[in-house]
């Protein structure tokens, strides 16, 4: 069985490895106070009720970005139990293809757009995620070291395996809040 994984990861790497080749429109570095709009990309347990991402959304939202979000909960399909929040936008593995494309037009329209910034503190087994990430048009790209996943990030936050996705979004926000984006001159 254990082989069948393996190749099931050496599959999904391809995938994500031609979606980088795609060219990417205004590639910069972006700082926090530039940017305008933010795309953000989770991971979601499926009995979380008070979620860490409500809070994160509104503190953006009040620093005056436009935010945009993407969580995945990794089960075949969503509960309908009401435990998740409503406000959130939740996708499940089979809201995915097999080459992991997206099938809902959210997600669709997600990877057209540009953002200011995309923040990625999925975890490193959220595949979507990372394949949307790697797909998105975004300027400035934001996410968590792993050595499969650096070609996809403009900004990489070294964090252990465990780091928890609120620790992670800290973190980076931090850090995106000491860039400042260069003007023309520079």
């Amino acid at each position: 069985m254990a082989i069948f994984k393996k190749i099931k990861y050496r599959i999904r790497l391809g995938l994500l490895r031609r979606s980088l080749k795609l060219p990417r429109v205004n590639r910069q570095v972006m700082g926090y106070d530039q940017a305008r709009t933010m795309v953000l990309f989770y991971d979601m347990p499926p009995d979380a009720t008070d979620h860490f991402i409500v809070r994160l959304i509104g503190q953006l939202k009040s620093d005056g970005k436009k935010v945009h979000d993407a969580g995945f909960i990794n089960i075949a399909s969503i509960p309908q139990d009401g435990k998740l929040p409503m406000h959130l936008n939740v996708f499940c593995k089979k809201d995915f293809r097999w080459n992991l494309r997206p099938r809902p037009m959210y997600l669709k329209d997600m990877l057209i757009k540009e953002y200011d910034i995309l923040l990625d503190i999925s975890s490193r087994a959220a595949w979507p995620m990372k394949q949307m990430a790697a797909a998105s048009r975004a300027k400035y790209k934001v996410g968590a070291h792993h050595p499969d996943y650096n070609a996809i990030y403009d900004l990489i936050i070294k964090v252990d395996d465990q780091c928890p996705g609120e620790e992670l979004a800290k973190h980076a926000i931090h850090y995106l809040k000491i860039i400042k984006t260069p003007t023309p001159n520079d």
